[in-house]
């Protein structure tokens, strides 16, 4: 595994807490891309099939993201879509990361607002679910 930079991961955690980070796509249930963001920006490599194609890879064998506008002409752009379910759903991600030999707990705290879910592994990485909270 590659070298895990914590301080990285803090760092991108707090830049991108409050905004989306532009290079990514937003799901409506952002949390596991979001933590999927930070521990690739803490150094963590991507793991893509080869070829990648196009659309959400339902997969716990890989982990990527790999969106980004095309473009093909003066104004023919998009958003080219290529992600694997272990990127962004936290079932897949929990199975992906364990059977990459991380142990991991989750929790779920339910308040009137908001449902907090904490995902915390050997990464030292700790997200609440719904923004940042602390790294370790």
């Amino acid at each position: 595994m590659a070298t895990y930079n914590r301080t990285k991961v803090a760092d991108y955690a707090r830049q991108y807490v409050t905004k989306t980070n532009p290079n990514y796509k937003r799901y409506n249930l952002n949390c596991t891309n979001f933590v999927s963001h930070a521990i690739h920006a803490g150094g963590i490599a991507e793991v893509k099939p080869s070829p990648v194609k196009n659309g959400m890879l339902e997969t716990t064998t890989y982990w990527f993201n790999d969106n980004y506008m095309d473009c093909t002409g003066s104004n023919s752009c998009y958003m080219r879509d290529k992600t694997s379910t272990s990127w962004v759903r936290v079932t897949d991600f929990y199975s992906y990361w364990t059977k990459k030999g991380m142990s991991a707990t989750t929790s779920t705290n339910k308040t009137p607002s908001l449902v907090m879910q904490t995902l915390e592994m050997s990464f030292n990485l700790k997200v609440k679910m719904d923004g940042f909270t602390r790294l370790s």
